[in-house]
């Protein structure tokens, strides 16, 4: 619904150029045409004033988060996701079994099949992707969605943040203030070359997936490497710039919670 015709929004201390948070005095965040004031507009303009604190919090240099180590073997070899929330919600004092998450985490029920040259099969963003609990039937393992909403039945006093597609910056400004963060990347830690990846058939067309697909839990960087409990346990750091290759490269998938 417009609502003026011309309207000007001030809000003090605060204004963004060509993407960057610049601090200035009562500057002038957009003045709308009739057409373009909307109400959705006018909150929104409002309530990048409450973002200032966190944008205006300095990032530290150096993070390392103590968080308890749980493994996914042997009970779930293709359960990483829901191990790694799991340490997610042990840090916050939520203790609810890898086993339990297992069960509950959502399902894509599309079947497997293999035909003319193409694997045909479920898209992860829509639940777990085959069975978690063996390597001798199909299955791959699950997108953000269904973990953020899995956090959210149990993190019932926290706030649960699926910041998928943000910067790696965000990541660190949520490490940097105590907060673990859930992502996907793959079980090399760095960039994978094409050959890694194939493209199924789903429900919703076609998508590259890679049997690489990995989640841990960051909780820690410096200005070398990114911090990790790893489901498997296989590593616990990885050269900073090669993470955020392979973080980038799924999808910039980051999940966390806090009060």
């Amino acid at each position: 619904m417009t609502i003026f015709a011309s309207t000007t929004l001030f809000i003090g201390y605060l204004a963004y150029a060509n993407g960057e948070l610049m601090h200035v005095k009562n500057a002038i965040i957009a003045t709308f045409e009739q057409e373009d004031v909307t109400k959705d507009k006018i909150v929104h303009a409002e309530t990048i004033e409450q973002e200032v604190t966190r944008e205006k919090a300095t990032i530290k240099k150096a993070v390392q988060l103590e968080v308890p180590l749980i493994e996914q073997m042997p009970e779930l070899p293709r359960g990483c996701e829901v191990t790694a929330l799991s340490m997610l919600l042990a840090f916050h004092h939520i203790e609810v079994d890898k086993m339990t998450l297992a069960e509950e985490v959502e399902r894509n029920t599309q079947a497997y099949s293999y035909k003319d040259g193409q694997v045909h099969f479920g898209n992860p963003y829509n639940g777990f992707v085959g069975s978690m609990y063996t390597f001798d039937e199909p299955g791959l393992g699950v997108y953000h969605g269904p973990i953020a909403s899995l956090a959210k039945k149990h993190a019932t006093n926290l706030q649960v943040v699926d910041f998928t597609g943000e910067d790696f910056k965000k990541v660190k400004r949520h490490v940097s203030e105590g907060h673990p963060v859930w992502v996907i990347i793959n079980s090399h830690y760095k960039h994978l070359p094409k050959e890694q990846f194939e493209t199924w058939q789903t429900e919703d067309g076609p998508l590259d997936i890679t049997y690489r697909q990995h989640a841990v839990l960051i909780t820690g960087y410096d200005e070398e490497k990114v911090y990790f409990n790893d489901p498997l346990n296989y590593r616990s750091s990885a050269p900073i710039k090669d993470f955020i290759a392979a973080w980038e490269q799924m999808g910039k998938q980051s999940i966390t919670m806090y009060e």
